[in-house]
């Protein structure tokens, strides 16, 4: 409707042989700047809680009774690309979950050792293995082959509880003694429950791990966090979109 009365520009294309031609579009750029401006100007609002596969069509038509104010709603609130700005439904949610961070890296490492301290459960022993420029995460499964005991961590699958640049540190199960030697394979594997960072929960800001009470969080707790933080949009009254739609008419028509 609104996007009748853009005007026309020329836009140049090439076709799949290679030849340039031009094709007649609307020019949004400066017409939409100014509906831009004008919503960033308005200053009560109020807000709606997106629905899982909910459009800013559907919304327009709920709240205004038409669909046509769905792009000055996406103005509004800042949303300019369906996919990234949009909230993804729980189903869609756990499919990108799933793709994004099921994947298993491999590194072999001749370089480690051991710390075993004393605790009100016994000897717990820390085993620390050199991995220059790693990335692998706090809280990631690791899987460990061709160990050879009792100076090396036994083979089998362990979590990772601490890391630096260069190392990760997981606890082994029986304490080991002697000095280590030969050569390590891991198998490292990042999923959603892979510890994403860590927060102070008194400020909610990220902070290191090592951080007094630090909690942690995993990368489907930050995913799903991400996701309903595009939940919620902002609404102005139908009187303002109206007013806004005429004064549009009225400067491009």
């Amino acid at each position: 409707m609104y996007f009748s009365t853009m005007p026309n520009i020329y836009y140049d294309f090439i076709d799949k042989n290679g030849n340039p031609y031009l094709k007649v579009l609307k020019d949004i750029t400066s017409n939409v700047r100014i509906i831009k401006d004008t919503l960033d100007n308005v200053t009560v609002y109020d807000y709606y809680d997106i629905l899982d596969n909910e459009t800013m069509e559907i919304i327009s038509t709920k709240v205004y009774g038409t669909p046509n104010y769905h792009w000055m709603l996406m103005l509004l609130n800042d949303i300019y690309d369906y996919r990234s700005d949009m909230p993804m439904s729980f189903d869609q949610l756990d499919q990108w979950i799933l793709q994004k961070y099921d994947a298993t890296y491999s590194y072999i490492s001749s370089d480690w050792n051991y710390v075993s301290t004393n605790t009100s459960h016994g000897i717990v022993t820390t085993a620390t293995i050199t991995i220059p420029n790693h990335t692998v995460p706090v809280g990631a499964t690791i899987v460990i082959e061709n160990a050879v005991a009792p100076f090396n961590p036994p083979n089998g699958q362990y979590i990772v509880t601490a890391t630096t640049i260069d190392t990760i540190s997981f606890v082994t199960p029986v304490p080991i003694g002697g000095q280590p030697s030969g050569t390590l394979k891991i198998f490292v594997t990042v999923n959603q429950t892979t510890i994403h960072h860590w927060v102070d929960p008194k400020t909610g800001f990220i902070v290191n791990q090592t951080y007094p009470g630090a909690v942690s969080v995993t990368n489907y707790d930050y995913e799903v966090s991400v996701n309903e933080s595009k939940r919620r949009i902002k609404l102005v009254s139908k009187q303002v979109l109206d007013a806004i739609a005429k004064q549009y008419t009225t400067l491009f028509s």
